[in-house]
């Protein structure tokens, strides 16, 4: 069987690296390259695609509103001065808009009236690969969602499998997202520690080590095969027809 592999990253250094490890291996006869697609082929990759592209997130905006709450006493004031009693505000107040909610809808529901999702920025048919293998940023900062966006994306782009890895803190947050109102299949396969060194403001340590999970997202197999009839019409017309049955893209999308 072959596979062609689509690597989509957004820095340009990345994708510079990853054209050398990529002219490495097809070298030392590992991969195939595109140009060979029609020619006899052992079974494994048959070439890497290098996409420069970025997932398309815009940072959600939450609605902030001050309860009422009861004044306490002031501090005393200058010299002989007298405190005033304080005007207290109670505890704040945060509301959904309609952008959260757009961000956490399920991916795998069609709109009724045929509109087209909004465009992720990925260039990309939807249910193109069979795997998407993705790194997105944890979204715990002033980035909130932006891993859920890149969930979004990976489940739009994949037929079989999509493994993701997460701060492991987020872990209750995503199953229930993920399985009770997007209903589908996820299992955490690994538990690992990612050293994260000094690179941000707000890094305070040299380096911390982060808990990490790597999730697992899958379909059924009555799915699949219903996702592999929807690829096979989307992808006629955007490059060369795969052969039919013998092909297996393996998508990579990735954030450095």
């Amino acid at each position: 069987l072959f596979c062609k592999v689509y690597l989509v990253d957004c820095d340009q250094e990345a994708l510079g690296l990853a054209r050398e490890n990529v002219d490495m291996l097809e070298e030392e006869e590992l991969i195939g390259r595109s140009s060979d697609e029609g020619e006899e082929w052992d079974d494994g990759c048959l070439g890497v695609e290098l996409i420069m592209a970025k997932v398309k997130y815009d940072p959600p905006k939450r609605n902030t509103t001050q309860g009422r709450g009861s004044g306490g006493k002031g501090n005393r004031g200058g010299r002989g001065g007298r405190g005033k009693r304080g005007k207290g505000r109670g505890n704040s107040v945060v509301t959904s808009t309609p952008q959260i909610d757009l961000l956490y809808c399920d991916p795998t529901n069609n709109s009724d009236d045929g509109t087209p999702a909004p465009y992720d920025g990925i260039p990309l048919p939807s249910k193109m690969v069979d795997t998407v293998i993705t790194n997105p940023p944890f979204g715990t900062k002033n980035n909130e969602g932006i891993d859920v966006q890149f969930l979004k994306t990976a489940i739009r782009l994949a037929r079989r499998a999509v493994y993701s890895f997460h701060k492991t803190s987020t872990r209750p947050f995503l199953m229930k997202l993920l399985r009770e109102k997007w209903g589908l299949n996820v299992e955490v396969v690994a538990e690992m520690k990612f050293d994260i060194p000094n690179m941000y403001k707000f890094h305070k340590q040299k380096c911390v080590d982060v808990e990490v999970d790597l999730i697992r997202i899958f379909w059924e197999e009555n799915n699949t095969k219903e996702a592999d009839d929807i690829s096979a019409n989307k992808v006629d017309g955007w490059q060369e027809e795969l052969s039919e049955g013998e092909e297996m893209p393996l998508g990579l999308c990735g954030h450095s």
